[in-house]
């Protein structure tokens, strides 16, 4: 259930992202095609990881303890607490800025 939440959310705010135009303010625009990619591979995982918790899935997992289990969420969640909590600043770069104008 945690993982479905942690990648549905993860697509939802790389949808809000390219929606609302501020995708360029976290990622250079001339790799925007690897945020698409990552946006429609979080969709399909999230839709996997719902079927395998409503259907009840018996599923093999190498994460046999608490602390392998809470890593792998909290590195899924990083991309998350990342575009909530810090500031955007657009990556590109204005003429006649620099700084060396001291």
């Amino acid at each position: 259930m945690i993982r479905f939440l942690v990648l549905a959310g993860y697509f939802e705010l790389t949808i809000y992202l390219h929606l609302s135009g501020k995708l360029n303010q976290y990622i250079n625009m001339h790799y925007s095609y690897l945020a698409y990619i990552s946006m429609v591979l979080s969709f399909i995982l999230a839709i996997v990881q719902l079927y395998i918790w409503m259907k009840q899935v018996k599923t093999h997992s190498h994460l046999n303890s608490r602390l392998a289990k809470g890593t792998s969420i909290a590195l899924l969640a990083i991309p998350i607490v990342v575009g909530l909590t810090f500031p955007t600043v657009p990556l590109i770069r204005r003429h006649g800025s620099s700084h060396s104008d001291k």
